[in-house]
């Protein structure tokens, strides 16, 4: 085998194990959007909603960031400070057989999973829910036609908190329902 054909041989190993990586994630990917359309389903089967949540800035505190972003930016959620009476309403819904997804976007500039550092964090702030998701994307708005907006404050007021999503929850419709 001459380089040419070496360095050709070596390039198409490449591409294909890139071609079964792509499809080895596509799988993987078509497996996770199953479960999860199973869970939606069998939730209104049982007339219960699926909640996704954020965590900080609406359970618990969250430093307001600058465009100059400090390096420790990313952990300051370390110190953060739960919510509790968002908490204890968030509990409720859980409690009412709701299934509760907080979804998070930790660790989502530099790739670092914090997915059981922040387990551990809603666990000690006695926080319920079915699922943790973490690589929420960054934005500046999230315009969505199922999302509602919450007030970010220092005190975690309830004010505001519950009375939009128990409205947004009696807004909700099945397909079947008329």
């Amino acid at each position: 085998m001459d380089k040419n054909e070496v360095i050709e041989k070596v390039q198409n190993e490449r591409m294909d194990k890139q071609k079964q990586l792509e499809k080895d994630y596509a799988e993987h990917f078509m497996e996770e959007i199953s479960r999860r359309n199973l869970i939606f389903s069998k939730a209104h089967e049982m007339d219960r909603k699926v909640i996704i949540c954020d965590i900080d800035g609406t359970i618990c505190s969250q430093r307001v960031f600058s465009k100059e972003r400090a390096a420790d930016d990313e952990v300051s959620f370390r110190e953060a400070v739960p919510f509790t009476k968002r908490i204890e309403y968030m509990n409720s819904l859980y409690d009412d057989d709701h299934y509760i997804i907080y979804w998070t976007a930790r660790g989502y500039e530099s790739g670092t999973d914090f997915l059981e550092e922040t387990r551990k964090q809603l666990d000690s702030w006695n926080v319920k829910y079915n699922e943790c998701i973490m690589f929420k994307p960054n934005y500046d708005i999230w315009i969505d036609d199922k999302a509602i907006g919450v007030s970010r404050d220092t005190e975690g007021s309830i004010s505001d908190f519950k009375p939009r999503i128990e409205e947004a929850l009696s807004r909700v419709q099945y397909p079947n329902q008329k």
